[in-house]
């Protein structure tokens, strides 16, 4: 999927990998692992995943 009009290539990926990650949704996907050399982004989603597993604790 190429995204038009993306500002960077941090957005294009983060905007791939939400699609990927709706794609397994849809398809009940229970274990997925995903990969990307893309530090910011990977840091960017592992912050946000530990934040929400403190917030549910």
């Amino acid at each position: 999927m190429i995204h038009q009009n993306v500002s960077s290539p941090l957005v294009a990926e983060a905007l791939a990998v939400r699609k990927a990650l709706q794609t397994a949704s849809s398809l009940n996907v229970i274990h997925l692992r995903m990969f990307s050399d893309n530090q910011t982004l990977i840091r960017a989603i592992n912050d946000n995943v530990s934040r929400k597993r403190s917030m549910a604790s």
